[in-house]
């Protein structure tokens, strides 16, 4: 039997900050709230398991389609 891991909170990993930071320092971002910026990325993250199924995927235009 194979136990399932268990999901991290997102906003609790130092990834989160680090992106959120990233994000705000690009100029057409600099002053995005956090709700506009957590809506694309809630998206990219949620079909996150469905790209990595999808052999030969462009995950270029997959990332540029949440934005």
């Amino acid at each position: 039997l194979q136990r399932s891991k268990k999901k991290k909170i997102f906003s609790t990993l130092a990834i989160c900050s680090l992106i959120f930071n990233s994000i705000k320092k690009i100029e057409k971002f600099k002053d995005s709230n956090t709700i506009d910026i957590e809506g694309p990325i809630k998206v990219f993250i949620a079909g996150a398991k469905f790209r990595l199924k999808t052999p030969n995927n462009d995950n270029e235009k997959n990332i540029n389609n949440t934005i």
